[in-house]
């Protein structure tokens, strides 16, 4: 009776982690696409963005808005500019960000800027253009958070376009 039990918990536990799996590929449609030396990684429907640079994981997180960051095909010759002003009405209000902690001032390709650091589980940076604006809300799932402006440097690198 014994093991009767323990195989039936085993059978359970079986097909339990086979319909995860089986959701989870059904669940995020992905594909790959290389752009200035960056593999980038968009995950579908999620609500994030996957950038691995040099076994760095990044996790880029939209706004609520689907049409946040459209660079699936990146062929229509947009700029940063022209993200960050799509992010204007994408965005949660930027006093509740800043308010989390003191920001740390910077420029970003010509972009001043506002790191935020925060721990929320992970290494967590939210970074704002000068005018409030989001530009970008990473988490640093693996990394050292030091190396935090090099992997925001290379982020937005691999999303400028020629």
């Amino acid at each position: 009776m014994k093991t009767r039990n323990i195989l039936v918990v085993i059978i359970i536990i079986a097909v339990a982690f086979g319909g995860y799996l089986l959701y989870d590929s059904n669940y995020n449609t992905s594909y790959t696409n290389s752009y200035n030396g960056e593999l980038i990684s968009f995950n579908y429907p999620s609500s994030w963005y996957e950038v691995q640079n040099n076994s760095t994981v990044v996790e880029i997180h939209k706004p609520e808005s689907t049409d946040y960051f459209k660079v699936a095909n990146r062929k229509d010759n947009m700029s940063l500019d022209d993200y960050v002003s799509i992010a204007i009405n994408n965005t949660k209000n930027y006093e509740a960000y800043k308010s989390m902690s003191e920001p740390k001032k910077t420029t970003i390709d010509g972009v001043e800027s506002y790191i935020i650091d925060y721990k929320l589980g992970a290494n967590h940076t939210v970074i704002y253009s000068k005018k409030g604006n989001l530009i970008f809300n990473l988490d640093f799932m693996y990394g050292d958070p030091e190396k935090a402006k090099n992997i925001i440097d290379n982020v937005l690198n691999s999303f400028k376009f020629k």
